[in-house]
């Protein structure tokens, strides 16, 4: 079951990346929306109208407005998924994660890193 936030159109459900805020109705986390909007460029109408067409302007402006009133909590998650996210990845020893990793070596020799 889902609670709502402290922001229109925000919830958290348990059952919905572990009770993170998300929008209401959809599996898409606060987060989300703060990467694309922050990391990626995109303005709320690029949110809507290419990542998530699904949303209105209204949800994402609420995405963000949270975003902003939950900084350190939405910036923590972040962090948290992008280290799960290289763990998982080192964990994986399959024949095309071993050969990812290799280009990966090689490009970073070629560039000097």
């Amino acid at each position: 079951m889902s609670t709502a936030a402290d922001v229109k159109y925000i919830v958290r459900d348990p059952d919905v990346y572990g009770g993170k805020p998300c929008i209401e109705g959809h599996h898409i986390a606060v987060h989300d929306i703060a990467l694309a909007r922050y990391f990626h460029g995109y303005t709320p109408e690029e949110i809507v109208s290419a990542a998530y067409p699904t949303l209105t302007l209204a949800q994402v402006y609420a995405a963000l407005l949270y975003d902003q009133d939950h900084k350190d909590e939405i910036d923590r998650e972040i962090a948290d998924d992008a280290m799960e996210i290289k763990a998982s990845a080192q964990a994986d020893t399959s024949p095309l994660a071993r050969k990812i990793r290799r280009a990966v070596i090689e490009r970073k020799a070629q560039s000097g890193e």
